[in-house]
């Protein structure tokens, strides 16, 4: 029988992980070492079983792992860093344009 619907689950993040959602939507996650680290802190075992996809992984983190994070301040810290990051990288400015000035 062929399914009629798909759909997806996402958690309800605790206000203090909030910015996971931010990091987990910009595919820069998938080649910083930072993120990675983070995303897979958060459940060792089961970022290996998503295959390392950040969805994946915290659509089946149990909401009291959630909650324990949301009260971590190492994790926290962490997770604030590494937004802070993304950030910078995101207005910071592109070699491109910096190249294109010089020539």
């Amino acid at each position: 029988m062929r399914a009629i619907r798909r759909f997806t689950v996402h958690p309800v993040l605790p206000e203090p992980l909030a910015p996971l959602r931010e990091l987990m939507l910009n595919l820069r996650w998938s080649w910083d070492a930072r993120t990675l680290e983070l995303f897979a802190r958060i459940d060792p075992a089961g970022w290996e079983q998503a295959g390392h996809d950040p969805t994946a992984l915290l659509a089946q983190v149990p909401q009291d792992r959630l909650a324990s994070l949301a009260a971590d301040g190492e994790f926290l810290g962490r997770l604030q860093a590494a937004t802070g990051d993304l950030h910078e990288y995101l207005t910071g400015p592109r070699w491109f344009q910096a190249a294109r000035l010089d020539g």
